[in-house]
């Protein structure tokens, strides 16, 4: 649309000035129409010299040929079209040729048209022909086949072809092989036996494209001598000139041809700078630089570089020169201008050589003495003429001419002398137009003379120009960048000094239509459904003119007629259902209010199987072959990758076989082997990369062979171990293809070889219906001896070719001998899974193996509870022992040597269960069965690394803290001492993807406690930041070392005010005291700490803050001193609770008390409170008598750990304590002595949470044993 309005601009334009010229009371004359530099023309056709010139009175045409005066009236061959200068020349003549000009003169001046240069086209013959030429260049040298091309005009065009007798030309193809130079030369890189193309004729021609003329040269023959051809280094044949001219703005061309084998690959670069836009042609043989530039000037090498080459390769470099034309730097324009004004022409031109400038008045030179002079006329230097003052008498035409030795530039311009006042020709007009415009034009046509000086105003405000408005020569005023504030009235005013005019307009503009969703191309293949979407939206006031339409291939779709398109109403998107290849093709959305139209187009490729191949036909049949030939189908956007021949035959008229020949693409003939006694029907499917096509139609023909004696023998003739007394021999049918004749069968003969006997009788097998094996069961009464087996096929034309001999062996029985000596080798240093085994050889070659001897066998397993788990096998095959070492006596073939003889064998086990009983034995096995164990042995293996942590569960998350749960492993191999804990951060990527940030340890790690293994462990990760996702890694660790990593992901919570805990005060001494506080159950916050001070004071003292404990000493204190002390929940400093306050009074006094020591009654208190202490003592032994039957939280609330039991079914709350024990005001006391015991985390076991029965029952070691587990709580009471 855009490209529309501007050619509609241009035409109003030119139609404006024209009609202004129209309108002049006089003008001198301008050239509007004008000939080309130079001209051919053929001498049966008529030649036309275009020449029209404008101006007021209308000028009159005089030509020149060759300065010339061209008495047009006296050669009844040239005439002049009425109205215009324009010459025709009816069968022009070689005279004719020559430099002509027109001139239009009006008594106001003279302008002239450039000269052409017309000249009579030609191609001359080649040179009387030579006989033929025949060259027998070696395989692999280089060749030059020359051609000196005849004079053209205009410039022939020179090609090779390839000729052969009673057949069109066919051009050569060039590449980096085959090349032709500038010259019109042909070269070889290297000659191959294919250049030879069975004697064809190279021949040169030529060709003039405008006499439409081709000549043909001389010919030659290409015959290589030799075989073979060699690789070798590459070297330069042919390069274009290295100081090369170039002409800025037009092509340079530069070419090197190399030889070399294999063919040369080539590259171009520039040494002095960035290689300019440019293309290669002839496998980038030839550099091309279009548009040549003065910074384009410079040095360019060309490289060949082939494997033969070194790896710089072989360089030819070229010097670039440009130089230039003259083009115009500014062009003298035509000037109307008033009386008493001044006028100037300059006239600048650029060019290499610089260009002379030479000047015309009204075709004259300027310098010409007969020229009129003009005092009012004033020349600047080269490049200006100024004309001052003027008066009527000064119109006239002037020329400028630029020109150097590549050309010139000629300008014709005219000087009008008016007086005319201003005047539209046409007034702006009210308009609404669509915001979004590259540029709109208010159109205002002024004539006046002087020339108006035009403005415009836009809502009383002057438009100043600058980047957003353009008013051109006739009034127009154009607006850059439509937006909706370009809105408003516009007046278009003129004046010069003779008056001044106005006229407005109104201008509404509305907002573009613009598309939203854009459709996407895609690709489908047949029978798919492809959808394009487009959306788009306008101006609010034009929403109801909206329309979304759709075109396929540049026209709109016709909904009716294309049964599989649709159009959705609402979203206006249109459906192709069951896509086919015709669909392929551009769809576009086109987008309109009327204001403005906008598109977007998407493609779409529907790509299909290919179309079957047509015409398969037999064209010959004979022998063991036939030719099958066909025409492909249609590729359905898809390139056919090559085809395949399918036959059937009348053994199965309804299968077809796959024929394994593989046809190129290029191919549509090919020739198949057959075979004999058969009816043969073809035919041929295409592929690509969607798939096969379906079958062409069967072949036109069938090919029938000749029955034959069977060319081979069935495969895979073989024994099968059936039973130890059976010899069964078994092999792959042959199929009926292969069959070749009518009664067609096997006949099988077996020989035992190591008791001397004779070849039995030949056994006839014929055909079993339906097996995909054919055999013969033979009971031959003994276990694994010899056979010598022969199967051969039989037809009623012969026998198939002698069978290849096998050797079989009758079945295989079992060992019957075990191996001694097996033992542990306490040489080698048994590990957790590893332990050496030796034992005594047995004869491989023993009777009693009763078969091929293979190797042993190690069988282990596992001993609990006295009982002996599944067993596991190693095997050991002998060394140096192959499979075929059996055949090889009876086959007459040496056996491998094996290595020399040994009397012990050993092995290494290497996947023992760790920390266990383990019982072994070997047995010899052949290779159907195993023979009888050895003596069996029994071992422990020591301990190692534990297996993954089982059962592994979140159980609750705060915000800068995770705890966890699991089980021990499994697979303990040992005693489990703790469990290591790590955690990485989980960062997701801008691009949606996860990675881990670094690993890190939990300080401290788990450490159990001695001869403690609970079942289940839980264990607080804190120290966290909030809002974060971590990864958790938790391993068992043995003595040994820590075992298999399990791992879970977590992500920590919001950060939240927790909830007030509660605490209580123990163990207060003369210094120090313990807190132990309990968290609140719902959000119990992930750290705490202990805030104190002495009563009555102001200023808190604050302890560290506790995440993975629920206890803290408080230390150096002062003795009788009373404190205040309060327990703060953590959750950041933003987020804590404080508890309430309570108060603890130190033992001992203070210093401002006086001592107490030696009253009676502190020793009386004394007493009393050892007997306290001793009656508690005895109470406790009591208890623990009674296996400590009391709560666990008593015994949590001494410790400070946590008490959390399972959770109910619905689910993991974050935290579920049990009920807290009122905690009253303390003053501390003598029987508070006790320091809670530190853990690292609370156990399962340690809540009660092991398995049922484990209070006095009895468990099973790792090991198998039998007893009380000293670890379990069975085994001791809760410790005080």
């Amino acid at each position: 649309m855009e490209l529309l309005g501007l050619t509609i601009f241009i035409l109003l334009e030119c139609a404006s000035y024209i009609s202004a010229q129209s309108d002049l009371k006089t003008s001198p004359p301008a050239i509007v129409k004008q000939g080309v530099q130079r001209q051919p023309y053929r001498s049966e056709d008529s030649v036309e010299l275009p020449c029209k010139a404008e101006g007021v009175p209308p000028p009159k045409y005089t030509w020149y040929r060759d300065d010339e005066v061209l008495e047009i009236g006296n050669d009844l061959r040239m005439t002049m079209i009425t109205g215009e200068g324009t010459l025709i020349i009816s069968k022009p003549e070689a005279k004719d040729q020559g430099f002509y000009q027109c001139n239009a003169t009006n008594s106001f001046g003279t302008s002239l048209t450039i000269k052409t240069l017309l000249q009579l086209a030609n191609l001359d013959r080649f040179p009387s022909r030579k006989p033929l030429e025949t060259h027998t260049p070696e395989q692999g040298s280089s060749l030059k086949l020359s051609c000196v091309p005849p004079n053209s005009f205009p410039k022939a065009r020179i090609f090779w072809s390839v000729v052969k007798s009673g057949q069109p030309f066919q051009p050569v193809r060039e590449d980096a092989r085959v090349s032709k130079d500038f010259d019109g030369n042909l070269w070889f890189g290297y000659v191959d036996k294919n250049d030879a193309r069975d004697g064809a004729h190279y021949v040169c021609m030529v060709e003039n494209p405008y006499l439409k003329t081709l000549v043909r040269g001389e010919d030659a023959v290409i015959r290589p001598s030799g075989t073979t051809i060699s690789s070798s280094a590459v070297q330069v044949l042919w390069t274009s000139v290295t100081n090369a001219l170039g002409l800025r703005g037009e092509n340079l061309r530069l070419k090197c041809i190399f030889s070399g084998k294999p063919t040369p690959n080539v590259k171009w670069e520039r040494r002095n700078g960035k290689m300019p836009t440019h293309r290669f042609e002839g496998a980038n043989t030839e550099l091309i630089i279009p548009n040549l530039q003065f910074e384009d000037t410079g040095y360019y090498e060309c490289i060949g570089r082939n494997q033969e080459t070194l790896t710089d390769g072989v360089r030819k470099s070229f010097s670039v020169t440009v130089q230039a034309k003259p083009f115009w730097i500014e062009e003298p324009q035509d000037v109307s201008a008033a009386e008493e004004e001044n006028a100037v022409f300059r006239c600048k031109a650029g060019g290499d050589p610089s260009p002379f400038i030479h000047w015309f008045i009204n075709g004259v030179r300027i310098t010409d003495p007969n020229l009129p002079k003009n005092e009012r006329r004033i020349q600047r230097g080269v490049h200006e003429i100024r004309f001052v003052n003027l008066t009527a008498a000064d119109a006239q035409v002037i020329q400028c001419n630029a020109s150097n030795a590549h050309g010139w530039v000629f300008a014709d311009v005219y000087l009008n002398v008016m007086s005319e006042p201003p005047s539209f020709i046409i007034s702006p007009k009210n308009d609404k137009i669509s915001a979004g415009l590259a540029s709109y034009n208010m159109t205002c046509r002024i004539r006046g003379a002087p020339k108006p000086l035009v403005w415009w105003v836009k809502d009383d405000t002057m438009i100043s120009g600058g980047d957003k408005y353009i008013i051109h020569l006739m009034g127009t005023l154009e607006i850059m960048r439509v937006q909706s504030t370009d809105a408003g009235k516009y007046s278009c005013n003129a004046r010069n000094k003779f008056g001044e005019e106005s006229s407005s307009a109104e201008l509404v503009v509305r907002e573009p239509t613009r598309i939203l969703m854009s459709p996407k191309s895609m690709t489908v293949t047949a029978g798919s459904q492809a959808k394009f979407i487009c959306t788009a939206t306008t101006d609010p006031d034009e929403m109801g003119n909206l329309k979304i339409d759709w075109k396929k291939d540049g026209d709109f779709i016709d909904y009716v007629a294309a049964q599989r398109v649709f159009k959705n109403r609402r979203d206006n998107a249109v459906t192709i259902s069951g896509c086919i290849p015709l669909d392929t093709g551009r769809y576009t959305c086109v987008a309109t209010n009327g204001l403005n139209t906008v598109e977007a187009t998407a493609n779409l490729l529907v790509l299909a199987k290919p179309e079957p191949p047509t015409d398969v036909s037999v064209t010959r049949c004979q022998g063991r072959s036939a030719e099958i030939k066909w025409s492909p189908g249609s590729d359905n956007n898809s390139p056919i990758l090559g085809y395949t021949v399918d036959y059937n035959t009348t053994f199965a008229p309804s299968v077809w076989y796959k024929h394994d020949k593989v046809i190129e693409k290029s191919h549509t003939e090919t020739t198949v082997q057959v075979s004999p006694g058969a009816t043969f029907t073809f035919r041929v499917r295409a592929r690509n990369v969607i798939g096969i096509s379906e079958p062409s139609a069967h072949s036109k023909g069938r090919c029938i062979t000749q029955p034959a004696a069977p060319d081979n023998n069935p495969d895979n003739v073989r024994t099968i171990d059936k039973s130890p007394t059976k010899l069964w021999i078994q092999w792959t049918p042959m199929p009926e293809i292969d069959h070749n004749a009518n009664d067609f069968s096997y006949s099988i003969i077996y020989q035992r070889l190591d008791d001397g006997s004779a070849p039995r009788p030949p056994h006839k097998v014929t055909r079993f219906q339906n097996r995909l094996d054919y055999w013969l069961d033979l009971d031959v009464g003994v276990t694994y001896k010899p056979y010598k087996l022969l199967v051969q096929a039989v037809n009623s034309n012969g026998f198939g070719p002698p069978p290849t001999p096998v050797i079989g062996f009758s079945g295989e029985g079992e060992p019957n001998i075990a191996p001694t000596g097996f033992k542990l080798d306490e040489s080698y240093a048994i590990s957790a899974t590893e332990a050496r085994f030796t034992w005594d050889v047995v004869d491989p070659k023993a009777a009693t193996i009763n078969g091929w001897m293979t190797g042993y066998a190690i069988e282990y397993a596992r001993i609990i509870n006295g009982q002996t788990a599944r067993r596991r096998r190693l095997k050991v095959p002998l060394a140096g022992r192959k499979p075929e070492d059996e055949y090889a006596k009876w086959k007459g073939s040496q056996a491998s040597r094996g290595k020399r003889q040994i009397s012990t064998m050993s092995a290494i086990v290497s996947n023992l269960p760790p920390y266990s009983h383990v019982t072994a034995y070997v047995r010899v096995t052949n290779k159907r069965y195993a023979g009888p164990p050895s003596n069996s042995i029994t071992i422990n293996t020591p301990e190692g690394t534990p297996g993954a942590i089982v059962n592994l569960v979140v159980v609750a998350v705060g915000s800068n803290h995770i705890d966890l749960k699991w089980d021990r492993p499994d697979e303990p191999n040992g005693i489990i001492v703790g469990y290591n804990v790590y955690f990485q951060e989980v960062i997701k990527t801008k691009d949606g993807r996860n990675t881990l940030g670094g690993k890190q340890p939990r300080l401290p790690q788990i450490t159990l406690e001695p001869n403690t293994n609970p079942a289940s462990y839980k264990s607080r990760l804190a120290g966290l930041q909030d809002r974060t996702k971590y990864r958790i890694y938790i391993h068992a660790r043995t003595r040994i070392g820590e075992g298999i990593e399990n791992f879970i992901e977590a992500t920590t919570r919001m950060p939240e005010k927790p909830g007030r805990p509660d605490f209580r005060i123990t163990d207060v001494g003369l210094t120090t005291m313990n807190v132990t506080w309990l968290p609140d159950q719902r959000r119990p916050g992930g750290g705490f700490f202990v805030k104190y001070r002495k009563e009555g004071r102001n200023y808190w003292e604050h302890t560290s803050v506790q995440s993975n404990q629920k206890w803290i000493n408080i230390t150096n204190l002062e003795p009788g001193v009373v404190y205040e002390l309060q327990v703060v929940s953590y959750n950041g400093e933003k987020h804590q609770t404080g508890s309430g306050t309570k108060v603890a009074e130190m033992l001992g006094a203070s210093a401002v008390t006086s001592s107490v020591a030696s009253a009676g009654w502190f020793i009386g208190l004394l007493v009393a409170l050892i007997l306290l202490v001793a009656a508690l003592v005895i109470v406790c032994y009591v208890k623990r008598k009674r296996a400590g039957q009391y709560p666990v939280q008593e015994k949590e609330a001494l410790r400070g750990g946590y008490y959390e039991p399972e959770p109910e079914e619905h689910g993991f709350p974050e935290y579920n304590r049990g009920a807290d024990p009122a905690l009253n005001r303390s003053r501390g006391s003598m029987d508070s002595v006790t320091k809670p015991v530190e853990s690292d985390s609370d156990s399962m076991d340690e809540y009660g949470e092991t398995d049922p029965g484990q209070y006095g029952a009895k468990k099973h070691d790792d090991r198998g044993h039998e007893g009380t587990d000293p670890a379990s709580p069975a085994a001791f009471s809760t410790i005080v």
